[in-house]
């Protein structure tokens, strides 16, 4: 069951607008302000900071696509051992044989799509940094 605190259904109703010369100024109890006096990040402090290392979509997608590559291998060697198990549990059962069999054709196509859409998106980037699109040349 969702409890909401009172006052917080009539928020979505008047929306709060921070004029355009002003930066927006959290509360320092907020996890993304930066509350120390440590201004390494380019952050000054009581203000709202970046908590990603990304500063374009561009980078973003990267980063998620690196992510996604590092998470998505070990996984992929994790389902082919298993297909190899279960062609050796097998034991010659005409029947396992064909789900195992199966079961490793769909893990190959599964790694063929996985690795075939990082490399159609570097294809797409390059191609239009080549055409000279702009913002494009910061990924």
């Amino acid at each position: 069951m969702l409890v909401l605190p009172l006052g917080v259904v009539g928020a979505a109703t008047s929306p709060i607008v921070a004029p355009a010369s002003s930066p927006i100024v959290a509360p320092a109890s907020s996890p993304i302000v930066n509350s120390s006096s440590n201004t390494d990040n380019g952050c000054t402090p009581g203000t709202l900071c970046n908590p990603l290392k990304f500063n374009t979509v561009c980078g973003l997608v990267t980063g998620l696509l690196d992510a996604v590559m590092i998470i998505g291998i070990p996984i992929a060697v994790l389902f082919i051992v298993w297909a190899g198990f279960k062609f050796v549990l097998a034991q010659g059962n005409p029947g396992e044989l064909t789900e195992a069999r199966s079961n490793f054709l769909n893990v190959i196509i599964g790694i063929g799509i996985f690795v075939g859409a990082s490399l159609i998106a570097a294809i797409i980037i390059n191609t239009l940094k080549e055409l000279g699109v702009s913002g494009i040349s910061s990924c």
